[in-house]
């Protein structure tokens, strides 16, 4: 079960909900204030050309739990089907994609 991250939500208490007291609890970010450069500049093409080369470790999400394989793959084949199957990064990342 993910959780949606309230819009605001300081670095204190996201660290303290999310990570410290959860052990990394898995969320999402659904309603970001104001633009953000990584919603301007993080276009599937822009991460594709500069960081497509990377290898990230995907899963298959499935709401049961279950387990399910990993895979490792470059960004830019998760980048061509991650909107046609149900998997998602779980690597995290490197300090040159951060804004």
């Amino acid at each position: 079960d993910m959780d949606n991250i309230p819009a605001g939500i300081t670095a204190e208490e996201f660290n303290r909900r999310y990570i410290e007291t959860a052990g990394f609890r898995p969320g999402v970010f659904r309603a970001l204030q104001g633009p953000s450069l990584a919603l301007i500049r993080w276009t599937d093409s822009y991460l594709r050309q500069q960081f497509g080369h990377y290898k990230v470790l995907t899963e298959i999400k499935h709401e049961h739990r279950q387990k399910f394989g990993k895979s490792l793959n470059n960004l830019s084949t998760f980048l061509s089907e991650y909107n046609t199957t149900n998997q998602y990064v779980v690597t995290v990342l490197p300090d040159d994609m951060r804004c």
